[in-house]
């Protein structure tokens, strides 16, 4: 059994919400989706999504909206709370029509949750059958680990949270990163790094032990730098200012406060066997999960469905540890 564990779809009728209640600033982003949606009928058809799943050996494939489409990017208060209800139904009827082979991420309304957003949130998981939510690193340049009554909620619910590297709010402090896609190519990693670093050290995983949060990129920049991160945070170390003491970590190295087994890391690095392999050994195959991020990449994804499972195979793993990372972490996680 194959499980990808974190993939894109396009909700049809949320994106025509989108562009009626928000209107010309998010056209740029709408039309991206419809010419995708035109070459690949993939991005937003579901019959066609699973007839590749089946063509490529894919039994479940998890879904959550595109980040740049996400409610949380485009509005506040009522418009949020409704943008969030209109995705989550959908993407719940998208998981229904699929025969289960897609499995549903849905939206919080994360700047809404105190005017009906945390009932949304349990009705998405309780009722609607959706495995958790989907949230990026930054909300129009606040740290997602500053929204507590998200994570409150999410502890209570159990839930998987799924964290998705965003540009930073404002660009002008690097402008030049925003050339040749280098925002997407490199920034958005380092984004994920600092996100994942800021839930552990504000000790918002500590505080929400049922959390389990799944990594993009495997964990971007943190298995390449874990001896800089070892090192830079010892206690014997003077790197840090007195105003910014790490007193919710515990003894012993910091990158072990990465691999408690609240964190997941996905394998959608561009289809690099080294980056895999070097989360593994910082990590663990048992905190690993398979994923390609369809439809994005080569030909509409399809390339990545054929070559990704490929290069997992080819690392050395044992049967037991391919198990692990093809479908047993992400079966657990989701309870499938």
């Amino acid at each position: 059994m194959i499980i990808d564990a974190y993939t894109h779809i396009t909700p049809i009728r949320y994106l025509k919400q989108l562009g009626m209640r928000i209107g010309e600033p998010a056209r740029a982003a709408i039309e991206r989706l419809e010419h995708a949606g035109e070459k690949y009928r993939h991005f937003w058809d579901v019959g066609e999504r699973v007839r590749v799943l089946k063509e490529y050996g894919i039994d479940h494939q998890v879904v959550a909206v595109h980040h740049f489409i996400d409610p949380n990017n485009w509005a506040e208060g009522e418009l949020l709370l409704e943008l969030c209800r209109v995705l989550n139904d959908e993407m719940a009827e998208i998981c229904k029509r699929s025969g289960e082979a897609l499995i549903g991420i849905g939206a919080a309304p994360l700047n809404a949750l105190d005017i009906g957003g945390r009932e949304e949130m349990r009705r998405a998981v309780r009722e609607l059958g959706l495995r958790g939510f989907m949230v990026e690193t930054n909300v129009r340049g606040v740290p997602i680990d500053k929204f507590e009554a998200f994570w409150e909620e999410a502890n209570e619910l159990s839930c998987a949270v799924y964290v998705h590297p965003n540009d930073p709010h404002e660009k002008s402090c690097r402008s030049y990163e925003d050339e040749y896609d280098m925002m997407h190519v490199f920034g958005w990693p380092f984004e994920t790094t600092l996100i994942l670093t800021r839930l552990v050290f504000s000790g918002t995983l500590l505080r929400n032990p049922n959390v389990k949060v799944v990594a993009h990129h495997a964990g971007g920049m943190i298995p390449f730098f874990a001896g800089r991160i070892n090192e830079s945070y010892s206690r014997l170390s003077f790197q840090l200012r007195p105003e910014q003491t790490l007193g919710v970590l515990s003894s012993g190295e910091v990158i072990d406060h990465f691999k408690t087994g609240q964190i997941l890391y996905d394998t959608a690095v561009g289809g690099n066997p080294h980056a895999i392999m070097c989360a593994i050994s910082v990590f663990g195959h048992d905190k690993m999960v398979f994923a390609t991020d369809f439809p994005w990449g080569p030909n509409g994804g399809l390339s990545r469905l054929e070559r990704y499972p490929k290069i997992v195979e080819s690392l050395g793993l044992d049967a037991d540890q391919l198990e692990d990372v093809f479908f047993r972490n992400a079966s657990r996680l989701l309870r499938i």
